[in-house]
């Protein structure tokens, strides 16, 4: 199996970028009630495959599109995908090192993997578990995320965080995540 490493999530604004970036190693996402730790899930979520997200009114004010920039094994990727528009294709470009730029590599469909244009099969092909059947069924990438994560309620503060992690430089703080969602205290 190859690993999966996520580098940025932004969503594209109208007037700016909004941006956090993933540390090497475990990054924890904390901080009060309502400042926008599930959102950064949801749009990761949603950038890599989920049908929808829920309708969030700071968001879709100001941005049209998700992009993740992520690893998967030693290739850098940039998956693209509009807000609102959930049925339409992915777009998904690769590293170029040549060109020092993303580069076109394909688009693909909202689908189960067996549907071999699809953003999940492509997923599972890439980490190496294309081969893998549950039950009769093609595993997916939306089985393996939902073990990818802490809930909330197991780990809500910054000092719960800091035991996991032992490493202070290791997790990122609600300041980002604030900004991304425009959220003010």
């Amino acid at each position: 199996m190859t690993n999966i490493k996520l580098v940025e999530l932004t969503l594209l604004g109208n007037r700016k970028n909004y941006s956090v970036k993933f540390h090497n190693g475990f990054n924890c996402i904390s901080g009060n009630t309502s400042t926008g730790k599930t959102s950064i899930f949801e749009m990761i979520d949603y950038a890599l495959g989920a049908k929808k997200h829920k309708s969030y009114i700071e968001i879709g004010n100001s941005c049209t599109h998700v992009q993740l920039v992520l690893y998967i094994g030693k290739e850098l990727f940039r998956i693209q995908r509009p807000l609102f528009d959930f049925t339409a294709q992915v777009i998904v470009e690769s590293w170029d090192d040549k060109s020092n730029k993303f580069l076109f590599y394909n688009h693909y469909e909202i689908d189960i993997p067996k549907n071999k244009n699809s953003f999940a099969a492509f997923l599972i092909e890439k980490i190496g578990l294309a081969d893998i059947t549950i039950k009769g069924q093609s595993l997916s990438s939306r089985d393996i995320l939902k073990y990818c994560y802490l809930k909330q309620t197991e780990i809500d503060k910054p000092a719960e965080c800091d035991i996991l992690l032992r490493k202070p430089n290791a997790h990122m703080f609600l300041s980002s995540v604030r900004s991304l969602l425009h959220i003010r205290h």
